[in-house]
């Protein structure tokens, strides 16, 4: 399954890098895709191992704020 999250507070490729650090090593995660140019971050996993809310909270660990619409 793949998502886009709209993430507020991403500055810089710093931030980018951070996020994507986050998810490494979190079963279920295939792929996370985040920019700063766009305040997005894309997320490919697997539904079986992993929520949507389960990724929100990796975001929101890292300082980050998820915007839900």
């Amino acid at each position: 399954m793949k998502i886009e999250l709209k993430i507020k507070t991403i500055a810089c490729a710093g931030c980018e890098n951070s996020l994507i650090n986050a998810f490494k090593g979190i079963e279920g995660i295939n792929k996370v895709i985040p920019s700063h140019k766009t305040q997005t971050m894309l997320v490919d996993f697997d539904e079986t191992k992993i929520n949507i809310e389960n990724i929100k909270e990796i975001v929101r660990k890292t300082g980050k704020e998820v915007i839900d619409e």
